[in-house]
């Protein structure tokens, strides 16, 4: 995630690209930060 979001990949959604990745399915951009990232822990 962390490689993909340095690389600007994914689907633009003008506030931030959302990752295309298997099994991710996260679409909850107008709620919240978009800038908020999940850390390696998580």
């Amino acid at each position: 995630m962390q490689y993909l979001e340095e690389h600007n990949c994914g689907f633009d959604m003008k506030v931030a690209h959302v990752p295309i990745v298997c099994g991710a399915s996260l679409f909850d951009l107008t709620v919240g930060d978009p800038k908020i990232r999940p850390d390696k822990a998580t």
